[in-house]
Parts: C-alpha cells; sequence; structure tokens
C-alpha cells in the first residue's frame, strides 16, 4: 500500500508540474521561458529522489518487488537528469542571445543554439550512460546501439549535415547579415532569417523564399546593403544634325552640372562622347552616387536625368 501511495503521489506532483509549465510557457519570452521550462523536471528529480530514499529506508520493503521498483525509478532519475542537462544548455544559449549586440535571427544566434545543443546533448548522454550503468544495467549494448543509430542517423541526415557545413561556411565568411538587401544568383530581396539549415529571404514580390545553406553558398551573392556608392551610368543620344559645336558646349554643361551636384563624386566621373550610334551621336554619363542606398540612389538619378532634360530638350 505504502508503494503505491509514494509512487502515485511522485507522478501526481511530476505531472502537475508539467502540466502547468505547459500552460504558462507559450506566454512567456526567451530566455525566461528556457528557464522555467527546466522546473518541472528538477520537481521530477526531487520526487524521484525522495521516493527511492522513502522505498529504501523508510518502509520496510525487500526482496525482488524492490530491486525491480528501484531500478525502473532510478532508470527514469537518470533519463530526466540528462533532460534537464539539456534544457539547461539551451536556457543558457537564449540567455546569452538575449544580449542586445546578438540577432535572434542571425546567424550567430543560430551558431550558439548548435553548439550549446551538441554539448548538453553530449554531456547529458554521457551522464545518462553512467548513470544507467550505476542502476546495473551494462552499457556496451547501448553503446553499440548507439553507434549503429548514430551511423544510420548519419546516413539518413546527410543532406542536413551539408546545410549545417553550409551554415558554418555562412558564418565565418559573412556574405550577408539579417536585413541586408542582396542578390543572389537571378533573384534579390532582404534576408529575414539565416539558419544553421536555411536562410529565409524577402523577395522583391513579398514573398519569402527558404532556401537551403547548401544551395544558398553556392550562389553569387551581391550585398547592395554595404555598398557605399551607386554608379550612376547613362547614354545621351544626339541627333546626327547636332554640330561639333553644338556638341562640344552639351559635353561642357554636363560636366558642370556634375561638378555642381551635391551627391555626384567627383572621381572618377566622365562625360564622353563615346560613339557613332545607327541613329544617333551618344554620350556617356559615367558618375557615382554618393549613397549606398537605392531607393535615395533613384531619387538622384531622377534629379540628373531632369537637369540633363533642361540641358538637352529635344534628344533622339
Amino acid at each position: 500500500m505504502s508503494l503505491g501511495i509514494s509512487l502515485l503521489i511522485a507522478f501526481w506532483i511530476s505531472y502537475r508540474s508539467f502540466r502547468w509549465n505547459w500552460r504558462r510557457a507559450p506566454t512567456l519570452e526567451p530566455p525566461q521561458r528556457t528557464w522555467e521550462i527546466l522546473l518541472p523536471p528538477v520537481i521530477a528529480i526531487a520526487s524521484l529522489t525522495a521516493v527511492s530514499y522513502f522505498l529504501d529506508e523508510g518502509i520496510n520493503i525487500t526482496g525482488q518487488v524492490l530491486v525491480i521498483v528501484l531500478i525502473i525509478l532510478r532508470t527514469i532519475f537518470w533519463m530526466v537528469v540528462a533532460l534537464t542537462i539539456f534544457l539547461f544548455g539551451n536556457a543558457i544559449a537564449e540567455t546569452i542571445i538575449a544580449s542586445p549586440r546578438i540577432n535572434p535571427k542571425g546567424l550567430d544566434a543560430s551558431a550558439i543554439r548548435t553548439v550549446s545543443r551538441l554539448l548538453s546533448l553530449t554531456f547529458g548522454t554521457t551522464v545518462l550512460i553512467l548513470g544507467i550503468e550505476r542502476v546495473g544495467i551494462s552499457r556496451i549494448p547501448i553503446l553499440a546501439g548507439l553507434g549503429i543509430g548514430g551511423l544510420a542517423l548519419a546516413l539518413a541526415a546527410k543532406p542536413t549535415l551539408e546545410n549545417i557545413i553550409a551554415g558554418l561556411i555562412l558564418f565565418a565568411d559573412r556574405p550577408v547579415k539579417v536585413g541586408e538587401y542582396c542578390c543572389f544568383g537571378e533573384q534579390a530581396g532582404t534576408v529575414l532569417e539565416i539558419g544553421l539549415r536555411s536562410t529565409r529571404i524577402l523577395g522583391l514580390n513579398g514573398d519569402i523564399i527558404s532556401l537551403p545553406n547548401s544551395k544558398f553558398s553556392e550562389l553569387e551573392l551581391s550585398n547592395y546593403s554595404r555598398r557605399e556608392r551607386i554608379l550612376l551610368r547613362q547614354t545621351v543620344r544626339l541627333r546626327y544634325e547636332t554640330t561639333s559645336e553644338q556638341l562640344r558646349f552639351v559635353l561642357a554643361k554636363l560636366r558642370e552640372m556634375i561638378l555642381a551636384h551635391p551627391k555626384l563624386l567627383k572621381k572618377p566621373a566622365q562625360v564622353r562622347f563615346v560613339k557613332y550610334g545607327d541613329y544617333s551621336k551618344d554620350v556617356e554619363i559615367f558618375v557615382y552616387v554618393d549613397t549606398g542606398d537605392w531607393f535615395e540612389f533613384m531619387g538622384i538619378q531622377e534629379d540628373v536625368l531632369l537637369r540633363v532634360q533642361d540641358l538637352i530638350p529635344n534628344p533622339i
């Protein structure tokens, strides 16, 4: 009777703590959520320890029943300890990521989470194996099973491993960051999230594009957000009736306009009569705009083109 009541109390306490946490945790934000998730397994560890001690020392139960019950309780105890170690590593990772210097959706955060989980999983598994061995279960079959299972998992997870390796390469090279606008392959968009497995990008048409890191890292990447200047290159086509004197006048006025414009860089900047086209005499404007922002560039380019229109009312 005492055995049944003790087990029932331990189960009820652990169940209520887990149920309370499941209801409360979704309403919290990390890292508070990850720390409170630790509470139920800690309560379960305390309950199992108390029940094991009570059965072993408090009541007079002997024989095979006590041995079987203690083996089960202590096996569950070490499993909960291993789970607690894993959750503790995750809580530490989320606490580090909560720092203002780390973007929670960036690659730094993904790397911290992955490293923390690998370390805590390794440590927790080691503690579990050693704990089960103390209970009286041989670790040789467990290690053999883990070895076979690990090999099967590695073969099945080959694409995932490739993406993780590519994610680590992105972490080392840092060609893009969250919030930056880039061109990848034949598409362009703003980076929303960089994980160790995949990268999410908001495309120009509003679609969210998710690319495996193994593919994303192979594409030609152009990071537009890190530009300090943008090239403005336009061709002005003049009629063939334009005389040499008129052409020299146009070139001089365009050069004066570039030198006087506050947002155009003076070097390198060129306005040249470049060729005789099929139907026009072509003048090329080649100048850098002093901005890395695309929308600001478009406004400056519009202003330059309007000034060209004032200088040359009737180009071809």
